[in-house]
């Protein structure tokens, strides 16, 4: 059976309100109910690769006419690393 901590937490809070609890049993309901959420993500990763200008994606398309390069050397030849060969082919496919 799949965990919902949103109907836990409602029905805790519901016995804060109407359980007729003593205090202690209060106090270890608002601990749980403090454990019971979710931080946000502090940490996000860098940005890797230099943005997709205009003027990069015309280079691509020109470049792309020389079928001795790969998708990866024209990544080189307009200032992206060789792993944003899937770039050249997203703009090349018109995806970009």
């Amino acid at each position: 059976m799949p965990s919902d901590i949103p109907f836990a937490r409602e029905v805790l809070e519901e016995l804060l309100v109407n359980g007729g609890l003593d205090t202690e049993a209060k106090v270890g309901i608002r601990i749980a109910l403090g454990n019971m959420t979710r931080d946000s993500a502090v940490r996000k990763a860098r940005v890797q690769m230099p943005p997709l200008t205009f003027k990069m994606k015309v280079l691509i398309k020109r470049m792309a006419k020389d079928r001795s390069l790969s998708c990866a050397d024209i990544a080189v030849a307009v200032g992206l690393p060789p792993c944003a060969s899937g770039r050249v082919s997203e703009v090349l496919h018109g995806l970009r």
